[in-house]
């Protein structure tokens, strides 16, 4: 089963919030199991970005950029990735408004990005990435929503 199909798969049921709490890993189930080379050609998925849920003081603690922007309390995507060792991954966004991305590692680590995709576009790239579950968000700077594309490549180091 390929990335896109499970996404569309359990789209519907990830645009469920819960009104003032903020981003949790928690809510989130693995939907699919892939291995690094399941990326090493890119793959895409559609998603609405946005969503109702501030995480400006929600205490986290970022590994990379500071700031700002809205999303769902559940994650968009939860997928674990294995046989990441040799690689360098790349989550980046594509969409119709001022997208954020958040993602919360196996470790425990939190990533945001904002602007770095370009157009006010999202990405990150993890250098030294270690296999085990990401749970990832697409938000909005502003708290509008809109369609967007989340894409996943891995590059060998």
């Amino acid at each position: 089963m390929t990335f896109r199909t499970i996404c569309a798969a359990i789209g519907l049921a990830l645009l469920a919030t819960t009104a003032g709490a903020c981003p949790n890993y928690e809510r989130g189930s693995i939907s699919g199991t892939f291995s690094a080379g399941d990326f090493y050609q890119p793959q895409t998925a559609s998603v609405r970005a946005g969503g109702d849920q501030s995480i400006n003081g929600c205490g986290i603690r970022f590994g990379s950029d500071r700031g700002r922007g809205y999303v769902t309390v559940a994650p968009d995507f939860t997928i674990r990735i294995n046989g990441l060792e040799n690689y360098k991954i790349e989550f980046s966004v594509v969409s119709e408004c001022d997208s954020i991305l958040l993602i919360n590692t196996g470790t425990g680590s939190w990533f945001y990005d904002d602007d770095d995709n370009g157009n006010y576009d999202a990405r990150i790239i993890l250098t030294r990435p270690r296999s085990g579950r990401f749970d990832i968000w697409v938000g909005t700077h502003d708290g509008a929503v809109c369609d967007a594309q989340l894409k996943i490549e891995t590059y060998r180091r």
